[in-house]
């Protein structure tokens, strides 16, 4: 249900068969007794599909930064105070924000703003900016399908583009967070080891903030659980977990 959300906002239409398969054995057992039941429901299976693998803890010192991610030139979002010398106002600025995580808190919170209705008199649309690590959004639920080779890597893992790529005002980062500046509206970024884009450091400057960057799996708390247990929560770990079954395989 949470994906289907995000998929109509999106404009994409990937596995939707899949979707229903899945959601379909589930729903007789849903009362939905009042429309306010999809409400309860949407928000609980959001937070239970969050990988754990989103953006590490925030540092609270900024490293030296290179680049700069804006959508458009830094400027106040309200400005419209008069010019002095002609005694015009000055247009304003698009309000800036930038969502941390590409999970379905996350995308899902980029896709409603940019899909809400914006009046004329409201100013300019906001320009969003969602920042992730990964390049691809992981849809947790038929993550083991792609292990077994029943669908492909884009019905379970479609690229950010992709997924973001009909959203008017929406825009993807590849970058790690390491820090955030909230007395001057900035978000500091790295290059991550595995992206081929240009530029080590950079900053992503914001007038609104939303930290989707969902929980940190910790294994220690269940003795042996490092040593001998696979995660299961992104593409990289479904290819592991692939790789020591067809290792299993060969042995039989």
């Amino acid at each position: 249900l949470a994906l289907a959300v995000i998929l109509v906002q999106a404009g994409s239409k990937p596995f939707i068969c899949s979707l229903v398969s899945l959601a379909v054995p589930v729903l007789p057992m849903v009362s939905f007794s009042s429309p306010h039941s999809l409400l309860v429901l949407l928000p609980l299976i959001s937070s239970a599909f969050v990988p754990s693998r989103r953006q590490r803890p925030i540092s609270r010192a900024p490293p030296t930064t290179t680049t700069t991610y804006p959508m458009t030139p830094s400027s106040s979002p309200t400005s419209d105070a008069a010019d002095a010398s002609d005694g015009t106002s000055s247009p304003r600025a698009p309000p800036r924000v930038c969502v941390l995580g590409g999970g379905f808190g996350g995308v899902n919170a980029a896709l409603t703003l940019a899909g809400l209705p914006w009046p004329d008199d409201c100013g300019p649309r906001p320009e969003i900016t969602v920042v992730d690590r990964d390049d691809r959004f992981v849809f947790l639920p038929l993550l083991y399908e792609l292990c077994v080779d029943a669908a492909s890597m884009e019905e379970v893992a479609p690229t950010y583009a992709s997924l973001l790529g009909g959203a008017e005002g929406v825009r993807f980062v590849r970058r790690e967070v390491t820090g955030v500046d909230a007395a001057n509206g900035v978000v500091h970024v790295s290059k991550v080891p595995s992206s081929t884009e240009a530029g080590e450091r950079g900053t992503v400057p914001y007038d609104a903030l939303v930290v989707a960057t969902g929980a940190q799996l910790d294994l220690g708390t269940v003795p042996g659980a490092e040593e001998h247990a696979l995660p299961f929560y992104t593409v990289e770990q479904c290819v592991e977990l692939r790789r020591r079954i067809s290792v299993l395989d060969q042995k039989r």
